[in-house]
This record gives C-alpha cells, sequence and structure tokens, in this order.
C-alpha cells in the first residue's frame, strides 16, 4: 500500500519537459517498456489507457496516459542521460526535483501556481520500501477567450526505479467529487503491483524529501 507523509511548504513545482521530439500514439492495449520490462496494461483501477508517448532524444524516456472521468494519470519513465540513478530517494532525485521547481515558473502555462502540501511517500511491503517525493499543488490553466482560468489539482509522485526516474502527475478540476482523489489512490497501489518492486535491494538511507523545497 502507498503510505503518504504530508509535510506543508511555502514553495513547490513540477516541469513537464521540453523535448525534441516525440511520437504520441491513441493505443488501448498493454504497453511494455524495453529498458525496465514494466508492463503498463490496459488499466489501473478505475483508469483507462489511452495510449503512450515515446521521446526524442531517447534519454527523455516515455510516458504512458491513463484516464477516469476527466483525471488524467500520467506515468513518465526516463534518465536525462543520468546514469546510476538509484532506487528510490536520493541526492540524485532531490537535486531533479529541484529543477523541476525552477523550471514550472518559466513555462508560462500555469496562472495562480499554488502549494498544497508535499512530503515524502513510500510504496512499502513485507520486503520493501521505494521512497518518493509527493507533492500536491493547485493552479489555473490560462484559456483563450473570454472564460476565466478553470483551477486544477495536480499531485506528482517521484522517484527512482530501475535506473530510471519514474514520475507520476495526475491532474484533474478542483471540484467537490471526491471520488477522484480515491480513484487516484487505487491506482497508485495498483500501479505498485506492475512495478516488480519485490526485486528492491537498495534499501540505503535518503535525504529529508522536504530538503528538495529550500533556497530554490
Amino acid at each position: 500500500m502507498l503510505k503518504r507523509i504530508i509535510i506543508f511548504l511555502l514553495m513547490l513545482g513540477t516541469f513537464c519537459g521540453s523535448y525534441a521530439g516525440i511520437d504520441t500514439k491513441i493505443d488501448p492495449l498493454p504497453y511494455s517498456h524495453g529498458k525496465t520490462g514494466i508492463v503498463f496494461p490496459s488499466q489501473l483501477g478505475l483508469f483507462k489507457k489511452q495510449g503512450q508517448s515515446v521521446y526524442s532524444p531517447e534519454s527523455s524516456g516515455i510516458s504512458v496516459r491513463y484516464m477516469y472521468k476527466d483525471v488524467k494519470m500520467d506515468i513518465y519513465l526516463y534518465d536525462q542521460g543520468i546514469k546510476n540513478i538509484p532506487d528510490g530517494n536520493s541526492d540524485i532525485l532531490l537535486q531533479h526535483f529541484k529543477q523541476n521547481i525552477r523550471d514550472i515558473g518559466a513555462i508560462g502555462y500555469y496562472t495562480n501556481l499554488k502549494a498544497e502540501s508535499s512530503g515524502t511517500a513510500a510504496f512499502t511491503g513485507k520486503d520493501y520500501n521505494l521512497e518518493c517525493l509527493f507533492a500536491k499543488f493547485t493552479f489555473g490553466e490560462v484559456k483563450t477567450g473570454p472564460r476565466p482560468p478553470e483551477t486544477s489539482i495536480t499531485y506528482i509522485l517521484l522517484t527512482g526505479w530501475k535506473q530510471h526516474f519514474l514520475k507520476v502527475r495526475c491532474t484533474f478540476k478542483d471540484d467537490a467529487d471526491k471520488s477522484k482523489e480515491k480513484a487516484m489512490n487505487n491506482c497508485l497501489d495498483e500501479l505498485e503491483k506492475i512495478l516488480g518492486l519485490e526485486t528492491l535491494k537498495n534499501k540505503g538511507a535518503v535525504p529529508a524529501a522536504e530538503n528538495a523545497f529550500k533556497n530554490n
């Protein structure tokens, strides 16, 4: 089960990334990521697979999109050309997350970006504990036309796994439908199953997650 520890902070963000090229396919069938062996099924909990994107250069990795109602769940695997990315939390992961925070303000797509909570989360089981950075924030999306920006909620989960950065981003409109967050948590539990976490061997000490958000 994914266990969460939330620590309130003043500022956070994430970065979608910019790439030289992209190959996007609408595809509800399972998708296998060759380098990690992870197979993304047609369905994760209540979320149905919409397709996948392969980015260029190769170090920019891939993403797989799932949908439930208006909830978007994007799962990214990439290494940015970095070798020896440790499993779970690490200094490398923290530095990468800091870069995410710095870059989000430069995109220009979001308005009224506000931190809600951040801290650590972990995929945990009898023989494994894969620590992640976990964050939640709200933002407005810039719309064309006379309509005002809509407020959305984004959850970010970032960790190291099989020499890759594994990032999950879940985004949906800020409304009273609590089933969305419940479905998201169930989806993360299902993701835990396909990662094959019983092979986890790196259980070393890691720095505190809140350090990722200081002095940026």
